[in-house]
């Protein structure tokens, strides 16, 4: 016992010496992956729309063995992006061109570009750059505004005016091309404000029939890096009938209460009146009453038979009243199963 004990420990010693003289083996992901100088991202400030915007990012291989960049991939079409050399070794640079396409793109941009390589062991390297890009021309943005500003009542027209703005507002030579809709007039429009001049596009509509819709009016500029100006408008052509909601809905089972639902129907006719009211399904059963204020209607919406219900997922009253531009209305009515309530935690034993 006396003799085994040493040699238990020469042992130990001999492995741990062996152990401290053997190199470890080389990641084959490098030893600090890709570096990038002089940061991952570039601003590159106030830019005016068309101008050519190009940076140049330099990655360096800093692990020890050779990697190939096969996937480059910038988040939008206005980079254009291309690394030279594409296969570096240890120590090596490569550069990596930026260049972003501003015309079209006016606004604030926070652009990505994700660089992988050969080695899986990498992780990808995010480059991000930025810019504020003036515009040459742009159509002012509407705010948020009331729905009653884009609704043109049916039969009637209504004018809306859009401001031209952007850095060659003054320069541009502007006129209307076409319009895509044949609802719509446009013309340009140049007021004084401020001791200069406000530059307009003036949109006439007519509301021939009743729905929604939308147009585009192309505007010459004159300018060569923007010759031509687009803007896209919507409008609503409505009637003199107001349904709140304009659909209505319903649960199945036992639960779903209450089972029935009211629309309330205005109109700025006087003398307006519901005059009638079917189901197309025998799950309902409409009724009609003038609301207790005297200046609507109101459509009250039964479930008579549960059983059809069930089965049905969608419905519509036809509603008929005296206004001469609405005589008939579709009402839409949709029917789904209550959420199924959380199954309860059974207690720990």
């Amino acid at each position: 016992m006396r003799h085994f004990l040493p040699c238990l420990v020469f042992v130990a010693l001999s492995a741990a010496a062996a152990c401290a003289r053997t190199p470890p083996a080389p990641s084959s992901s490098g030893d600090t992956g890709v570096v990038v100088s002089p940061a991952t991202s570039f601003d590159f400030g106030t830019a005016t729309e068309g101008d050519t915007l190009k940076h140049t990012f330099v990655l360096t291989n800093a692990g020890s063995t050779s990697i190939v960049f096969d996937r480059v991939q910038p988040a939008s079409s206005a980079l254009q992006v291309i690394v030279t050399p594409m296969q570096l070794g240890p120590g090596a640079k490569a550069n990596l061109d930026v260049t972003f396409d501003t015309l079209d793109r006016p606004g604030d941009h926070d652009k990505l570009i994700t660089v992988a390589s050969s080695d899986k062991g990498l992780p990808p390297v995010s480059l991000r750059v930025r810019a504020r890009v003036q515009p040459l021309l742009e159509v002012e943005q509407e705010q948020e505004e009331d729905e009653e500003d884009e609704e043109v009542r049916m039969g009637e027209t209504k004018a809306r005016e859009f401001k031209i703005l952007g850095k060659k507002a003054n320069e541009a030579q502007l006129s209307i091309e076409r319009v895509t809709s044949p609802d719509v007039t446009a013309e340009v429009v140049n007021k004084p404000q401020d001791g200069g001049i406000s530059h307009e596009i003036k949109v006439t509509i007519q509301g021939k029939k009743l729905g929604h819709y939308h147009a585009v009016v192309f505007v010459r500029t004159g300018l060569a890096n923007k010759p031509v100006l687009k803007h896209f408008f919507d409008w609503n052509v409505v009637g003199n009938i107001q349904i709140v909601p304009r659909s209505l809905h319903f649960e199945t089972g036992a639960a779903a209460q209450p089972q029935e639902r009211v629309a309330e129907f205005k109109s700025r006719l006087d003398g307006f009146a519901i005059t009638g009211a079917k189901s197309d399904s025998p799950a309902f059963k409409p009724t009609f009453r003038r609301a207790t204020s005297g200046k609507s209607w109101e459509l009250h919406v039964a479930v008579v038979d549960k059983a059809v219900l069930a089965t049905t997922q969608t419905a519509r009253i036809d509603v008929t009243t005296n206004d001469p531009i609405e005589p008939s209305i579709p009402l839409n009515l949709t029917v789904s199963a209550p959420a199924a309530a959380p199954a309860s935690a059974k207690p720990s034993r």
